[in-house]
């Protein structure tokens, strides 16, 4: 099973499609996913409560699946603003139109340090003002 969390409402064929928790908890057995895919997800909770979100996630994958997280990076959108690379209103529009309900932001290494040890990081990458990191189940 492939999951996908976030607002995309054209997810590809074959990928099921959870806005939330509570639709992942309802929709996804313990182990069951072969892959989750992560689309600006965890910013739409509160820094406090990303161990527990990510724990909850990565409990639902597989031996051998991968999970696949993109996000802001605060480190990459506070550089833009320092070094005025980007007017602050683009700045804006980049930040809050991916995600309607942003109540956090986050580093791509505190996401890194919060994945256990039964989790290999496979690939991390850095885009304009996001991350993206992989990892797949090992134990």
């Amino acid at each position: 099973m492939k999951v996908y969390l976030g607002d995309n409402e054209n997810v590809e064929i074959g990928w099921n499609r959870c806005s939330d928790i509570t639709q992942l908890r309802q929709a996804v057995l313990d182990a069951e996913a072969n892959e989750i895919r992560c689309d600006y997800f965890l910013s739409r909770y509160n820094f406090a409560d990303l161990p527990k979100v990510l724990n909850f996630i990565l409990s639902k994958i597989r031996l051998g699946g991968k999970l696949s997280i993109t996000d802001i990076d605060a480190g990459l959108v506070a550089r833009q603003i320092f070094r005025e690379d980007q007017q602050i209103q683009d700045v804006n529009l980049q930040v809050f139109s991916k995600s309607n309900s942003l109540k956090c932001l986050m580093k791509l290494e505190h996401i890194r340090g919060l994945i256990p040890s039964n989790f290999n990081v496979e690939n991390v990458y850095y885009g304009p003002d996001t991350f993206t990191i992989t990892a797949k189940r090992l134990k």
